[in-house]
Order: structure tokens, then sequence, then C-alpha cells
């Protein structure tokens, strides 16, 4: 299986955008990490079902909820 640089690169610029994203408390940058419909579970450690679910624009919160 060969591994292709550009993929690489890439999910590496989503993770950085992501970190950089909460760091800043940057709304408007978290939910242009996710596609329109992308969507982010939350669990408690060791439960099998997620506490909350944010969709599209619900990302927003997420910034201010991890300070």
């Amino acid at each position: 299986m060969s591994t292709n640089t550009d993929d690489i690169t890439a999910l590496n610029q989503l993770a950085y955008r992501y970190a950089h994203a909460i760091d800043t408390t940057d709304e408007a940058l978290i939910v242009q990490v996710f596609t329109p419909d992308g969507r982010m579970r939350v669990y408690h450690p060791g439960e099998d079902e997620p506490f909350a679910e944010l969709v599209g624009p619900e990302l927003a919160s997420v910034p201010r909820t991890m300070r």
C-alpha cells in the first residue's frame, strides 16, 4: 500500500486547523474544518452512547466549551 504525500499533508493541515480553531476559540474556523453535514459526537469516558451530538452550525460552540 503506497502513501500519498499530498494526502498526508492535507490531513496534517486539517488537524492543525482544528487545533488552531480550538486554541483561538475561532467559531467560524471550527465550522469550516468539518464538511457541511459533518458531526461531532461527544462521549463521557467509559460510556458507549454520546451525551452530545453537534451538527453543522452547532459545531461553532465547540471552541467555547473546550476552554
